[in-house]
């Protein structure tokens, strides 16, 4: 609505530049995201997901061949992907951005959505959101997630991967280790533990 104004945007600047306004990111926990991510590769039985290409460009060498991609395998193409960012989709990849810390002043955790919404709404006296229906979108899985096991090498690609497995399943020590890597800055500027994932 405001966007309509032909000075809106000047008027944004201006007040990120000086602090005149409060400013707020929504993060999400580098762990979860992760696994949330990679579900978003899932494609329905015998039909190929087209952002496969690419990751089995970089693990494989060939984009037309049929090896598995797994969590781990996506992990070490995002990793690779951090020396040229604009390759990749940025929702893929770490949400830190340099410098924001002199534009953001606050953060919204997914974690606790429903609660924070719910003071914005109240401080800056907002309409009250839908969150019944924000909160069931269709990237909202882990009430979906309840298939416990081993998942860190299991092929995605397979017709037979579960749907879908619990988020803590994806996670042995070399994940682990990838995720805290990849997503370092996600966890030190938005203070996230690096213990990992458990029964989530």
């Amino acid at each position: 609505i405001y966007k309509n104004s032909s000075d809106y945007f000047i008027e944004l600047a201006g007040a990120l530049y000086t602090n005149g306004k409060d400013s707020y990111k929504l993060v999400r926990n580098p762990y979860t995201r992760a696994v949330s991510s990679f579900f978003s590769l899932i494609a329905p039985p015998h039909i190929e997901n087209p952002a496969w290409n690419p990751i089995r460009n970089f693990y494989y060498g060939n984009e037309f061949c049929n090896k598995p991609i797994s969590f781990k395998i996506f992990l070490y193409y995002l990793k690779a992907q951090m020396k040229d960012l604009q390759q990749v989709d940025p929702h893929l990849m770490q949400q830190y951005e340099p410098a924001e810390e002199e534009f953001v002043t606050k953060y919204i955790y997914l974690e606790n959505f429903s609660t924070e919404i719910a003071h914005l709404e109240q401080t800056y006296q907002l309409k009250t959101s839908p969150l019944h229906i924000l909160t069931k979108s269709w990237h909202h899985q882990k009430e979906r997630a309840i298939f416990r096991g081993d998942f860190a090498d299991a092929d995605i690609t397979d017709p037979l991967f579960p749907r879908l497995p619990t988020y803590d399943s994806f996670y042995d020590y070399e994940t682990i280790q990838l995720v805290q890597d990849i997503f370092n800055k996600d966890f030190s500027t938005y203070n996230y533990p690096l213990t990992p994932l458990k029964n989530k």
